[in-house]
């Protein structure tokens, strides 16, 4: 392990999903993808997530899937969709529980598997990581964050340093995907 890398580990921040979210998208031309526990005041539009087919409305600054990509059969067409969608310096913002969150790891030693049952897949920081760079996205910025407070006695007291620990024990994880900058024109000759 690297210095760079424990480090970028400790500095990890738990945040709220919400706040984090509707920061990202103050005042910018928003598509919301799921429509899952998400509000704004912006300029928002709705579109299906398995054809993200939008004519004359693109494109956005930022879109937002939350809580989606785990549902879906095919992840990577998702965010393929996604790309022409996007404004050149536009993000993808993508929420998903995961996969190795630190309450859904003390429910294995008893052989107790937590799954929901319409999803098709869980997610941790590398493989989401790799989702996006196989679907031409880079990774502008990754945190966990906590979901709704339902419990906050039993939950949150251990979910920060969790997260301090490792990155992998949040409850889930947020991502800012971006499109790689398109290299400049080749030079004229002559």
């Amino acid at each position: 392990m690297t210095t760079s890398h424990f480090f970028f580990r400790l500095l990890r921040r738990l945040v709220g999903r919400e706040d984090y979210l509707l920061a990202y998208g103050a005042g910018q031309r928003v598509l919301h993808v799921g429509c899952v526990d998400f509000s704004t005041t912006g300029d928002l539009h709705l579109a299906d997530a398995q054809t993200l087919e939008l004519p004359g409305v693109a494109p956005f600054d930022v879109i937002v899937a939350v809580e989606l990509i785990e549902y879906l059969p095919s992840p990577g067409a998702f965010l393929t969709a996604a790309r022409p969608l996007l404004k050149p310096a536009g993000l993808l913002l993508v929420t998903t529980t995961n996969a190795y969150c630190r309450c859904r790891l003390l429910r294995v030693a008893p052989g107790v598997e937590s799954v929901h049952e319409d999803h098709v897949a869980y997610y941790s920081h590398r493989t989401l990581t790799r989702l996006a760079e196989l679907s031409g996205f880079a990774v502008v910025e990754q945190l966990n964050y906590r979901l709704p407070n339902r419990r906050p006695l039993l939950r949150y007291p251990a979910q920060a340093p969790a997260c301090t620990f490792s990155a992998n024990l949040g409850e889930g994880i947020f991502a800012a995907l971006r499109l790689p900058a398109t290299p400049p024109p080749p030079a004229p000759c002559g």
